[in-house]
Parts: C-alpha cells; structure tokens; sequence
C-alpha cells in the first residue's frame, strides 16, 4: 500500500476538505436544478414535439455541470494534494455529495418549490402592477406614432391620385375641346368614353 506523501495540508483535512468539496458540489448541483425547474426544461410524463428540444437541453446542461465540477475538482486536487488523485479522497467527495443529497438537498428542494413559487407570484404582481400599464402606453405609443405616419401617408396617396384623375379629366377635356374645335369627326377615335 502506497503511503502519504505529506501535501501542503494533513491527511485529515485533506479528506475533510473533500467532503466539503463534494456538498458544494451537492449545492451546486441544487443551483442547475433550480434553474432546470425554473425553465421547466423537459416534462417527461407529457410526450410532446418539444421534448426533443428539452432533452437536448436537459442534456446540454448535464453536461456542463459535469465538465465544470470535474474541472473543480482537478483544481481542488491540484491545490490540496499537489495533484495527486487518492481512492479516500474521491470516495470523501462523492460521500460529500450523497450527505448533502439526502439531508440538506431533500430540504432544499422543497425550499427551492417555494421561493420559485415566491418568484412567480411576485413577477406576476409586478407585471400586473406595472409592467402592464407600461406595455399598454408603448402599444399606444406606436399606436399614436404609426397611425400618424399612416394617416399622412393615406392623405399624400389620396392628393396623388386627385391630381392623377384631375390630370386624366384635364386632358380629356383638352381633347373634347380640341375636337370641338375641329367639328368632332374623330372624337370616338381620341377619347374612351366610360
């Protein structure tokens, strides 16, 4: 059996440490899932098109909580065990993360139930307080705002097609005029009429 190379710590604090490292791990853990409930990623009693998406997310997330504890803890060895990975240290970590799941996290997670629910509640009378009333004045900003823009568009497309049919009358009463003028022998053939 190898022995103890005396590190920067004691052995014992060094397995005491892990064990603290592995609940913060058991804590950090608690921090995805508030936010996987928060999101509300995947339902998996509820098969719809979305899910795919949710599982790629729920994942993607699994992922990235692995990737930055595993890096966590190479720093961690780094800095307590000059490196050196130990059975007893990494079964003190995952004892670490099973005593913070079964104790503090069973707690945490009905915690966690009510202060998401606390937020819900509170974003809910915040949006219905006054968020509403603000996005009810911008809709009627760009109400305002557009409907002029609208309405002076209207108006200049009206002007335009006046002066369209007051330009078509005015040469068709030209031609009248010109034909009036030379007996109407070809007036059909100058202007439609209707």
């Amino acid at each position: 059996m190898f022995a103890y190379t005396e590190g920067p710590f004691p052995y014992h604090l060094v397995l005491l440490f892990s064990l603290l490292f592995g609940v913060l791990g058991g804590l950090f853990y608690e921090c995805f899932r508030m936010v996987r409930t928060a999101l509300q990623t995947v339902d998996f009693p509820k098969r719809t098109a979305f899910d795919v998406l949710g599982v790629i997310l729920l994942f993607l997330q699994d992922l990235l909580f692995f990737w930055m504890l595993s890096v966590a803890a190479v720093l961690f060895l780094f800095v307590f065990n000059r490196g050196q990975l130990r059975l007893s240290m990494l079964l003190s970590m995952l004892f670490g993360f099973w005593f913070y799941y079964c104790t503090l996290g069973k707690l945490l997670c009905s915690l966690h139930e009510a202060v998401l629910g606390f937020l819900a509640r509170t974003w809910k009378w915040v949006y219905n307080h006054t968020l509403r009333y603000l996005i009810v004045l911008l809709k009627y900003l760009v109400r305002i705002s557009f409907g002029k823009v609208y309405l002076i568009l209207k108006n200049a497309c009206k002007r335009l097609w006046l002066r369209y049919r007051i330009y078509r009358a005015g040469k068709k009463l030209s031609l009248l005029i010109q034909s009036a003028q030379n007996g109407f022998e070809n007036f059909s053939d100058h202007v439609s009429i209707g």
